[in-house]
Protein backbone atom coordinates (compact mmCIF):
# COMPACT_ATOMS: atom_id res chain seq x y z
CA UNK A 1 0.00 0.00 0.00
CA UNK A 2 0.99 3.55 -0.76
CA UNK A 3 1.30 6.65 1.22
CA UNK A 4 -2.34 7.10 2.54
CA UNK A 5 -3.42 10.34 1.13
CA UNK A 6 -4.97 11.48 4.20
CA UNK A 7 -4.22 15.05 5.67
CA UNK A 8 -4.64 13.82 9.41
CA UNK A 9 -2.74 10.15 9.24
CA UNK A 10 0.49 12.58 7.81
CA UNK A 11 -0.06 14.67 10.69
CA UNK A 12 -0.02 11.95 13.38
CA UNK A 13 3.33 10.58 11.83
CA UNK A 14 5.04 13.79 12.13
CA UNK A 15 3.51 13.97 15.61
CA UNK A 16 4.87 10.54 16.49
CA UNK A 17 8.27 11.28 14.33
CA UNK A 18 8.90 14.79 16.49
CA UNK A 19 8.10 13.10 19.68
CA UNK A 20 10.92 10.55 19.06
CA UNK A 21 13.00 13.50 17.97
CA UNK A 22 12.70 15.19 21.18
CA UNK A 23 13.73 11.62 22.53
CA UNK A 24 17.13 12.21 20.83
CA UNK A 25 17.39 15.90 21.86
CA UNK A 26 16.97 16.70 18.20
CA UNK A 27 14.19 19.44 18.71
CA UNK A 28 12.65 21.01 21.58
CA UNK A 29 9.40 19.99 23.04
CA UNK A 30 8.01 23.37 23.57
CA UNK A 31 7.74 23.31 19.92
CA UNK A 32 4.89 21.10 20.80
CA UNK A 33 2.23 22.84 23.06
CA UNK A 34 0.21 19.32 23.48
CA UNK A 35 2.05 16.78 24.36
CA UNK A 36 3.93 17.00 27.96
CA UNK A 37 7.19 14.65 28.97
CA UNK A 38 5.39 12.61 31.87
CA UNK A 39 7.91 10.34 32.76
CA UNK A 40 11.25 8.92 31.44
CA UNK A 41 13.83 5.83 32.04
CA UNK A 42 16.68 4.35 30.97
CA UNK A 43 18.61 1.18 31.17
CA UNK A 44 22.08 1.11 29.47
CA UNK A 45 21.62 2.92 25.63
CA UNK A 46 17.72 1.67 25.62
CA UNK A 47 15.32 4.47 26.91
CA UNK A 48 11.49 4.95 26.87
CA UNK A 49 9.97 8.33 27.40
CA UNK A 50 6.25 9.12 27.99
CA UNK A 51 4.40 11.76 26.49
CA UNK A 52 0.61 12.60 27.56
CA UNK A 53 -2.11 14.95 27.08
CA UNK A 54 -5.83 15.36 27.84
CA UNK A 55 -7.08 11.84 25.93
CA UNK A 56 -4.15 10.44 25.43
CA UNK A 57 -0.33 9.05 25.82
CA UNK A 58 2.23 8.15 23.39
CA UNK A 59 5.25 6.09 24.73
CA UNK A 60 8.48 6.54 22.74
CA UNK A 61 11.22 3.82 22.17
CA UNK A 62 14.51 4.80 21.56
CA UNK A 63 16.40 1.39 20.82
CA UNK A 64 20.32 0.31 20.83
CA UNK A 65 22.46 0.69 17.99
CA UNK A 66 20.21 -1.01 14.69
CA UNK A 67 23.13 -3.56 13.38
CA UNK A 68 22.72 -5.44 16.58
CA UNK A 69 19.00 -6.46 16.39
CA UNK A 70 20.28 -8.81 13.16
CA UNK A 71 20.98 -11.80 15.70
CA UNK A 72 20.21 -15.16 16.12
CA UNK A 73 16.11 -15.59 17.28
CA UNK A 74 15.10 -16.54 20.99
CA UNK A 75 11.53 -18.21 21.83
CA UNK A 76 9.04 -16.08 23.19
CA UNK A 77 6.52 -17.22 25.36
CA UNK A 78 3.22 -17.16 24.04
CA UNK A 79 0.63 -20.05 22.70
CA UNK A 80 2.27 -19.23 18.55
CA UNK A 81 5.86 -20.43 19.73
CA UNK A 82 6.63 -17.31 17.93
CA UNK A 83 10.66 -16.58 17.39
CA UNK A 84 12.34 -12.95 18.02
CA UNK A 85 15.74 -11.57 18.20
CA UNK A 86 17.43 -12.32 21.07
CA UNK A 87 18.83 -8.60 20.86
CA UNK A 88 15.79 -7.00 20.63
CA UNK A 89 13.86 -9.30 23.64
CA UNK A 90 16.81 -8.74 25.90
CA UNK A 91 16.55 -4.97 24.83
CA UNK A 92 12.60 -4.91 25.34
CA UNK A 93 13.27 -6.81 28.81
CA UNK A 94 15.67 -4.18 30.62
CA UNK A 95 13.02 -1.42 30.45
CA UNK A 96 9.95 -3.72 30.53
CA UNK A 97 9.23 -3.66 34.12
CA UNK A 98 10.04 -0.25 34.76
CA UNK A 99 7.48 0.91 31.48
CA UNK A 100 4.67 -1.73 33.17
CA UNK A 101 5.00 -0.57 36.39
CA UNK A 102 4.29 2.89 35.33
CA UNK A 103 1.39 1.65 32.98
CA UNK A 104 -0.38 0.11 36.00
CA UNK A 105 0.52 3.20 38.22
CA UNK A 106 -1.25 5.28 35.49
CA UNK A 107 -3.59 2.74 34.00
CA UNK A 108 -6.64 5.18 35.40
CA UNK A 109 -5.50 8.39 34.00
CA UNK A 110 -2.95 7.81 30.46
CA UNK A 111 -6.51 7.35 27.93
CA UNK A 112 -5.68 5.93 24.59
CA UNK A 113 -1.69 4.74 24.19
CA UNK A 114 0.40 4.83 21.04
CA UNK A 115 3.96 3.02 21.26
CA UNK A 116 6.22 4.15 19.19
CA UNK A 117 9.69 4.09 17.56
CA UNK A 118 12.25 4.48 14.98
CA UNK A 119 15.04 1.58 13.80
CA UNK A 120 15.52 -0.87 16.68
CA UNK A 121 13.02 1.28 18.98
CA UNK A 122 10.63 0.20 16.51
CA UNK A 123 10.41 -2.95 17.10
CA UNK A 124 10.54 -2.86 20.91
CA UNK A 125 7.60 -0.59 20.63
CA UNK A 126 5.92 -3.70 18.82
CA UNK A 127 7.47 -5.93 21.41
CA UNK A 128 5.10 -3.83 24.18
CA UNK A 129 2.20 -3.77 22.35
CA UNK A 130 1.60 -7.13 21.82
CA UNK A 131 3.24 -8.25 24.98
CA UNK A 132 1.48 -6.09 27.36
CA UNK A 133 0.56 -7.19 30.73
CA UNK A 134 -1.93 -4.76 31.65
CA UNK A 135 -5.21 -5.62 31.28
CA UNK A 136 -6.67 -1.76 31.94
CA UNK A 137 -5.03 0.10 29.25
CA UNK A 138 -6.71 1.15 25.50
CA UNK A 139 -3.85 0.64 22.72
CA UNK A 140 -3.92 2.32 20.30
CA UNK A 141 -2.22 2.07 16.59
CA UNK A 142 1.85 1.46 17.14
CA UNK A 143 3.91 3.99 14.78
CA UNK A 144 7.20 2.72 13.58
CA UNK A 145 9.67 4.22 11.43
CA UNK A 146 12.54 2.43 9.46
CA UNK A 147 11.75 -0.91 11.63
CA UNK A 148 13.58 -3.70 10.80
CA UNK A 149 13.04 -7.48 10.74
CA UNK A 150 13.08 -9.13 14.26
CA UNK A 151 10.47 -11.70 14.08
CA UNK A 152 9.52 -14.74 12.73
CA UNK A 153 5.86 -15.56 11.01
CA UNK A 154 4.97 -17.50 14.13
CA UNK A 155 5.11 -14.16 16.20
CA UNK A 156 3.74 -12.12 13.45
CA UNK A 157 0.48 -14.06 13.56
CA UNK A 158 0.80 -13.74 17.08
CA UNK A 159 0.22 -10.11 17.25
CA UNK A 160 -1.94 -10.05 14.43
CA UNK A 161 -4.21 -12.71 16.85
CA UNK A 162 -4.28 -10.10 19.30
CA UNK A 163 -5.78 -7.83 16.68
CA UNK A 164 -3.24 -4.96 17.04
CA UNK A 165 -2.18 -2.89 13.91
CA UNK A 166 0.65 -0.88 12.87
CA UNK A 167 1.58 2.30 10.77
CA UNK A 168 4.92 0.80 9.21
CA UNK A 169 6.40 4.09 7.83
CA UNK A 170 8.94 3.87 5.56
CA UNK A 171 11.78 6.00 3.64
CA UNK A 172 11.57 4.23 0.13
CA UNK A 173 15.50 3.99 0.19
CA UNK A 174 15.37 2.96 3.84
CA UNK A 175 18.27 0.07 3.82
CA UNK A 176 16.55 -1.51 7.07
CA UNK A 177 13.39 -1.10 6.71
CA UNK A 178 12.97 -2.85 2.96
CA UNK A 179 15.73 -5.55 3.42
CA UNK A 180 13.98 -8.73 4.79
CA UNK A 181 17.13 -10.40 7.04
CA UNK A 182 16.80 -14.20 7.23
CA UNK A 183 13.18 -14.66 6.19
CA UNK A 184 12.11 -12.49 9.22
CA UNK A 185 8.59 -11.04 9.17
CA UNK A 186 7.90 -7.39 8.59
CA UNK A 187 4.87 -6.18 11.19
CA UNK A 188 2.10 -3.84 9.71
CA UNK A 189 1.19 -3.00 6.17
CA UNK A 190 3.83 -0.11 4.67
CA UNK A 191 3.36 2.59 3.57
CA UNK A 192 5.92 4.74 1.77
CA UNK A 193 7.11 8.22 1.93
CA UNK A 194 9.55 9.81 -1.01
CA UNK A 195 11.04 13.15 -2.37
CA UNK A 196 8.25 13.39 -4.73
CA UNK A 197 5.88 13.08 -1.40
CA UNK A 198 2.05 12.20 -2.39
CA UNK A 199 2.69 11.26 -5.98
CA UNK A 200 4.43 8.13 -4.43
CA UNK A 201 6.31 7.59 -7.52
CA UNK A 202 10.28 6.26 -6.78
CA UNK A 203 12.66 8.64 -7.95
CA UNK A 204 15.36 7.49 -10.78
CA UNK A 205 17.78 8.20 -8.21
CA UNK A 206 16.10 4.99 -6.60
CA UNK A 207 16.58 2.58 -9.35
CA UNK A 208 19.99 3.52 -9.45
CA UNK A 209 21.27 3.28 -5.89
CA UNK A 210 18.24 1.28 -3.99
CA UNK A 211 19.39 1.48 -1.10
CA UNK A 212 20.29 4.37 1.29
CA UNK A 213 21.49 5.03 4.83
CA UNK A 214 20.63 8.16 5.12
CA UNK A 215 16.44 7.49 4.68
CA UNK A 216 17.19 5.63 7.78
CA UNK A 217 17.87 8.97 9.80
CA UNK A 218 14.83 9.83 11.61
CA UNK A 219 15.77 13.36 10.63
CA UNK A 220 15.25 12.27 7.10
CA UNK A 221 11.90 11.09 8.02
CA UNK A 222 10.70 14.36 9.88
CA UNK A 223 11.80 16.42 6.74
CA UNK A 224 9.76 14.26 4.22
CA UNK A 225 6.89 14.18 6.26
CA UNK A 226 7.12 17.88 6.57
CA UNK A 227 7.94 18.45 3.00
CA UNK A 228 4.44 16.86 1.92
CA UNK A 229 2.51 18.65 4.98
CA UNK A 230 3.59 22.14 3.30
Amino acid sequence: MEWPNTYSLIRAAHLHASLLSVCCNQIDLTLNKTYQLDEKFSSGDISVSIFRCAIKTIICFIGPPIDTIFSYDIKCFNEFQGKVSISAYEAWKSIAEQLNNYLIRRSNYIGLISFTGHGSGGALALMQSCMNVVGKIHIDYSWTFGCPTFCDNNWLKYYEHKKLHNHRIINKRDIFALKNMWSREHIGTPSYITDTDALNVIPISSLLFPWSYDDHKLTSYITSLEKILC
